[in-house]
């Protein structure tokens, strides 16, 4: 299994979060373990769906790994992966994990029978979950 940090496999991961602190931290801890990785910040889906779409019009590379959390003040996680499912990608295009800070067996429940999720983690994120992706 290909960990997120394989140096032979460079990767694009985006965090998207809209507490500036997890994005902070989720994103220094990444840079501190792997410091030459690609690691792009959204506080709000609207700006990671549009960053999505121009990577598909302009055909360039999009994400190979999301953090994605799922409560947001307008437009959740749910919504973004409603329109990733509308863009017809396939759970082995982007590894998909979601970042939350509640721990209700229901919403992970949810969560972890999303076809396009791969796992959950809570936050903080630690370096040990970040490794085993």
């Amino acid at each position: 299994m290909d960990s997120i940090f394989n140096l032979s496999n460079m990767r694009t991961i985006w965090v998207i979060d809209d507490d500036m602190v997890t994005l902070f931290s989720t994103s220094y801890k990444i840079h501190q373990y792997r410091p030459n990785y690609n690691v792009v910040s959204f506080h709000s889906i609207e700006n990671a769906i549009a960053a999505y779409e121009r990577c598909l019009s302009n055909n360039e590379q999009v994400p190979n790994v999301l953090l994605l959390d799922l409560q947001f003040p307008t437009l959740g996680g749910w919504y973004f992966l409603k329109k990733l499912e509308e863009y017809n990608i396939s759970d082995n295009e982007i590894d998909i994990y979601i970042l939350s800070a509640f721990s209700k067996p229901e919403s992970t429940l949810r969560a972890l029978k999303h076809p396009l999720v791969k796992g959950y983690f809570y936050k903080p994120v630690t370096l040990a979950e970040l490794n085993v992706l």
